[in-house]
């Protein structure tokens, strides 16, 4: 009896877990790119998806004809990323299946598919009625990060093409004060503000993106300010035994090659980015 009973909650936590959700009726939204210098109305009655600056409704950037499920504005209003699909597509797709549109000052840009996302299609992950392909996680004034089910990987903006990001950074434990740290927690960080800078509104922000793979990170924990925080410091081309040998060192200049933020564990966000300057 007791090994029918675990069989029948283990199928329903199944279909729980792999279920897929509804879909909330289609209705009038509002989207902000993330400087919140911009944003974009999207109009279900009207089938308009139209773009304004600094909450002035007076005069619009640009249009797009037609409603969406998920819209995405980049930092400088230029490109707007649309999907019906959101991180789901059906069980009857095929490679040429749309997953998301690129428009570029209301104008269609690119249409991006299945094939061109996904290399190898036995990896997307069946629910009940879809697969799960990845989603669309944030667009930058460069291009769009997508955490897929092949990883992380980046759409540009200027060639159309899509990358495969790495986030296996060598780093270096220096000092854990608040005994919190392991491997599995700083490959978490270490995600985290991947994501964080990719739609940091700082144009160098792009280059340390473009250039992620090569940088090394001294990790710590401390009391800064009151807060129990996480220090992340990155140095561009060091490995773990340079980070190992080389705690506390404070490097002037270098511009991108050298920089550092701080993650507050409370509030669960990232503050005091510092990028050095260039000589």
């Amino acid at each position: 009896m007791k090994k029918i009973l675990c069989l029948f909650f283990s199928v329903i936590l199944l279909n729980s877990i792999f279920a897929d959700e509804q879909l909330l009726p289609p209705e009038t939204y509002i989207e902000h790119s993330k400087n919140e210098k911009y944003f974009i109305t999207v109009d279900f009655p009207e089938k308009k998806i139209t773009c304004f600056e600094n909450n002035d409704m007076e005069k619009s950037l640009w249009q797009i004809d037609g409603w969406y499920y998920s819209v995405f504005l980049s930092n400088d209003a230029k490109y707007c990323v649309t999907s019906d699909y959101q991180d789901l597509i059906p069980l009857e797709f095929n490679k040429k299946s749309i997953l998301f549109s690129v428009y570029k000052n209301g104008k269609i840009y690119d249409i991006v598919t299945v094939q061109k996302v996904i290399n190898n299609s036995n990896n997307l992950q069946r629910t009940v009625s879809h697969y799960k392909w990845g989603t669309i996680s944030s667009v930058s004034t460069e291009g769009i990060l997508l955490n897929t089910v092949e990883g992380k990987k980046i759409y540009n903006f200027e060639t159309k093409k899509i990358s495969s990001v790495k986030i296996d950074n060598d780093f270096y434990i220096t000092e854990d004060n608040l005994s919190i740290l392991t491997d599995e927690k700083c490959n978490e960080y270490l995600n985290r503000v991947f994501d964080y800078i990719f739609t940091y509104d700082d144009e160098r922000c792009i280059d340390i993106i473009l250039n992620w793979e090569e940088y090394g990170v001294q990790i710590s924990t401390e009391i800064k300010d009151g807060k129990e925080v996480v220090f992340l410091d990155f140095f561009h081309g060091a490995d773990k035994n340079w980070l190992s040998s080389h705690i506390g060192i404070s490097v002037c200049d270098g511009g991108i090659a050298f920089w550092r933020i701080y993650y507050d564990l409370k509030n669960h966000r990232f503050f005091g980015l510092d990028i050095n300057g260039e000589a």
